[in-house]
């Protein structure tokens, strides 16, 4: 981990899962583990202001963490926290340091 200031906050441990590649949705195939170990902050519920700057409009609850940015993350993947799966719905370098993305999950069931 790059920044020792995210490391002490990055307290959150996920891995993610990547379909194979060929598959034209995130949701179909037999994903399988990308990532593993890493870590972000806590998952927090998204505001109306971040809803509306990524320009999501979802009635389902969602929830947003950072981590850092040169993690080998796409929007095709699924995190995976604690036995949880989240989609990600919308995935961003962070506007003010390029160094960290900012990821939007939403849980699937």
């Amino acid at each position: 981990m790059a920044d020792p200031s995210f490391a002490l906050m990055a307290t959150t441990r996920f891995s993610t899962k990547r379909s194979p590649a060929g598959s034209s949705d995130k949701r179909s195939g037999t994903r399988t583990t990308h990532l593993v170990n890493q870590r972000c902050l806590p998952l927090m519920p998204v505001d109306g202001r971040t809803q509306e700057r990524l320009g999501l409009n979802s009635p389902m609850d969602l929830w947003q963490t950072f981590c850092e940015g040169t993690l080998d993350i796409t929007r095709r993947d699924v995190v995976v926290v604690g036995t949880t799966e989240y989609s990600i719905e919308a995935l961003a370098k962070w506007p003010t340091d390029e160094a960290f993305y900012e990821m939007v999950l939403q849980e699937v069931h």
